[in-house]
């Protein structure tokens, strides 16, 4: 969602990432409200590019070996001028929140469709306050890390997992800092470590 890339080139890299199934595409952005702008740019402009992903597809599902096209029959994947292309299966989207002034972003995330919305609130540099998590299917924090690294409180990340977990959104805790200043992955919060996935991507 950079402002140097048009409206047309970013549904390129849609098209692209629909045309993949096999793999699983993590968008994450502080350009939230651009990217809010651009989906109501899609809603206006859908069949226009809907005409142009058919091609695109069609030619990437005849490259695919007859596995894969098996699968994607099963899956009931393929895509057509009839069919409604949004949310993409494959495609996450997310917002980065890192203090208490970008929580607008994640109402810019509730405005577009995505198959799991997502927060990275990582560097976590601030109290966020109440964060309200409605629609949002997984929140990550993490401290920041490398030299100068600023501090993050066990009790923000606290406060963020009560809050996340009351509302039904996965929480993952995904890194701290040491005494040392070391990075931690996955560390413990109360005596256990937090790597919930959203509710929608775990096998039932």
């Amino acid at each position: 969602f950079h402002e140097a890339l048009t409206n047309e080139e970013i549904a390129a890299v849609f098209g692209v990432m629909a045309a993949s199934p096999q793999h699983t595409y993590q968008i994450l952005t502080k350009r939230s409200r651009r990217m809010a702008e651009w989906f109501k740019w899609l809603e206006r402009e859908q069949k226009l590019v809907a005409d142009a992903w058919v091609p695109l597809l069609s030619e990437t599902c005849s490259l695919l070996s007859n596995v894969w096209a098996e699968r994607l029959q099963e899956d009931g994947f393929a895509r057509s001028t009839d069919q409604e292309p949004w949310p993409i299966p494959n495609v996450w989207l997310g917002v980065s929140v890192e203090a208490a002034d970008y929580k607008y972003r994640l109402d810019d995330l509730r405005a577009c469709p995505a198959a799991v919305r997502f927060t990275s609130l990582e560097p976590l540099l601030d109290d966020l306050g109440t964060v309200d998590f409605t629609s949002i299917d997984q929140a990550i924090v993490g401290a920041e890390s490398g030299r100068g690294a600023r501090p993050m409180h066990e009790d923000w990340v606290r406060s963020l997992r009560d809050q996340a977990t009351a509302q039904g959104t996965a929480f993952f805790f995904k890194q701290k800092l040491n005494e040392k200043g070391h990075k931690v992955s996955l560390p413990t919060l109360d005596g256990r470590t937090w790597g919930e996935m959203p509710a929608r991507v775990v096998p039932q």
